[in-house]
């Protein structure tokens, strides 16, 4: 099974201490070697001064031979993972410690027996396709790919920004709003969706195209195939614009051209075989979670 663990995190509290400590001493019983993360043992280090030695609690393991990553924290601390596990094909496992818990579906009251599951085989490994843009001359360019989405904004208030969208060099629209969101179906429950975009299954192959507050009320989110090529021109009165990559950002000037497309790289997430995507959205999303369902 998994023979080499790698434990990531981008931020601790101390009440999470006992967490990590047990995490650690489950995955060896289980025969796992573990390491963990430089910045996140730094993080230990700091905040966590138990009878352990924080030193004790991991072991220097090449990323090469890394077979599991396990993140500690939210959905966030997934999506910053992923530059660590996209070009080597390392299943993520999430343990919840933030809210929503989207992608990190494992909660920390369940850590043992997750992990009892997780070493029996009782797991699915779902693969995730991930965005890339190309641009030249921004601070994204080191690592243009996103697990979510891709955006495009303004950033003051000096009116709406017109962004004209060309799918595969037809021309689409000229979206006039505070910006555009382009997401995988793994984003479609991110940001798009509070802006109105529907939901794909993991597993659908298209990308969402949603307007962030339209001035036109006939534009609505867009499906189109994940092997299609995006082209996006900003236009408005600011001297530049907004774009991220999930939770990294840059500025481009007004009339910057860039492309958006399906990535050569994929991630992989590893879910417990009862929870299924369907379960996760009546979870997360509190579907029949209604006084006249009894």
């Amino acid at each position: 099974m998994f023979k080499n663990a790698l434990i990531y995190g981008i931020y601790l509290r101390e009440e999470h201490c006992g967490i990590v400590q047990r995490l650690v001493q489950l995955l060896k019983m289980h025969g796992c070697r573990v390491a963990v993360h430089g910045d996140f043992r730094a993080l230990l280090k700091k905040h966590c001064n138990g009878a352990q030695p924080i030193d004790s609690w991991g072991e220097d393991i090449a990323l090469s031979e890394v077979d599991l990553i396990i993140t500690l924290g939210g959905d966030g601390t997934i999506l910053s993972v992923v530059r660590i596990a996209y070009d080597r094909g390392i299943p993520i496992l999430g343990i919840n410690l933030g809210r929503l818990g989207f992608l990190s579906a494992v909660r920390e009251t369940e850590l043992e027996q997750s992990i009892h599951a997780l070493f029996e085989g009782k797991f699915r490994r779902e693969s995730r396709s991930l965005l890339q843009i190309s641009t030249t001359g921004t601070s994204l360019d080191d690592f243009p790919y996103a697990l979510n989405d891709f955006t495009i904004r303004r950033t003051d208030t000096s009116g709406m920004v017109r962004i004209s969208v060309y799918i595969d060099g037809v021309f689409l629209h000229d979206y006039w709003s505070d910006g555009l969101i382009i997401s995988t179906p793994t984003g479609s429950t991110a940001y798009s969706l509070s802006c109105g975009g529907p939901i794909l299954f993991p597993n659908t192959q298209n990308f969402v195209i949603t307007s962030v507050a339209p001035h036109n009320l006939s534009v609505r989110p867009v499906v189109v195939h994940d092997d299609a090529t995006v082209r996006i021109i900003p236009f408005g009165r600011a001297k530049q614009f907004m774009i991220t990559l999930d939770s990294r950002y840059d500025y481009i000037p007004n009339g910057f051209e860039l492309q958006v497309r399906k990535s050569p790289y994929s991630v992989d997430l590893l879910y417990l075989e009862d929870m299924d995507f369907i379960h996760r959205l009546r979870e997360k999303l509190h579907w029949g979670r209604d006084e006249r369902n009894g």
